[in-house]
């Protein structure tokens, strides 16, 4: 549960970022845009008039604007009527836009802004610097959660499983596992245990019926046993009065 959580506050920190880094690229897309629209209007009437004065002097105003690091308003004939570049400036990823210069509805001139693009790795490292300590709370909050729901559920359930395991190795259905708390992991318990007390029950009813059975089927063997040892005595008796009992027969059938 923790890695899950760890995973999903890292991939929306990971959106996050990309989502930024989107939209500082169309933010300074969208700033030299505007800046090249600024200078395409204040610089109409320098193009149209090919004031090189006028076009440095709507230029100056550039110098407030320290990502701007070059711009230049043309003449309808493409020449440079004037030009400005910040001081300073070394290889930079920059972005350039372009405007036309329009008066009376034809192309008077054109401006130009090269704008340098937002450092993003600057950026980026600073967002996430921010997400560092949330993605450390996510998974503090996920641990303790974790260890909520494993006291409240999974060790109640782990003894339900252990016991289960106990009962099928020893066999002892006299097992019964404690309740914890009144609940649902509770009522489970009490059925669990409700289970076995039917399961124990009926093995005693079914070792009363074994040992009465055994003591009727001792009882009748013994009664079979007295009853053979009574015929085998009568017969003894019988063979024993035999002899007797022909003689005597003879002497009656002699008389007669």
């Amino acid at each position: 549960m923790i890695c899950a959580a760890s995973a999903t506050v890292a991939a929306c920190c990971a959106a996050l970022l990309v989502s930024e880094s989107y939209r500082l690229a169309e933010e300074s897309r969208a700033e030299a845009d505007s800046t090249a629209e600024m200078i395409a209007t204040h610089g109409e009437a320098a193009a149209v008039f090919e004031d090189a004065a006028a076009a440095r002097s709507t230029l100056a105003a550039l110098r407030l604007k320290p990502d701007v690091i070059h711009a230049a308003i043309y003449t309808r004939h493409g020449r440079a009527l004037a030009e400005y570049r910040a001081r300073g400036v070394g290889v930079e990823e920059t972005i350039v836009a372009r405007r036309p210069i329009v008066s009376g509805g034809e192309r008077a001139g054109e401006a130009t802004v090269e704008r340098r693009k937002e450092r993003m790795s600057e950026r980026m490292a600073a967002y996430a610097r921010a997400c560092l300590p949330i993605l450390a709370m996510a998974v503090a909050i996920a641990a303790a959660f974790s260890s909520v729901l494993r006291r409240l559920i999974a060790l109640p359930i782990g003894n339900l499983a252990a016991a289960a395991g106990q009962i099928s190795q020893d066999g002892n259905y006299s097992l019964r596992v404690a309740k914890s708390r009144n609940d649902e992991i509770g009522t489970l318990t009490d059925a669990f245990n409700a289970m076995l007390a039917q399961v124990e029950e009926r093995d005693m009813a079914l070792l009363d019926h074994r040992q009465h059975l055994e003591e009727q089927v001792q009882a009748r063997t013994t009664d079979l046993l007295r009853l053979n040892h009574e015929l085998r005595a009568a017969k003894a008796r019988a063979e024993e009065s035999a002899p007797e009992r022909i003689e005597a027969e003879g002497l009656v059938a002699a008389r007669a």
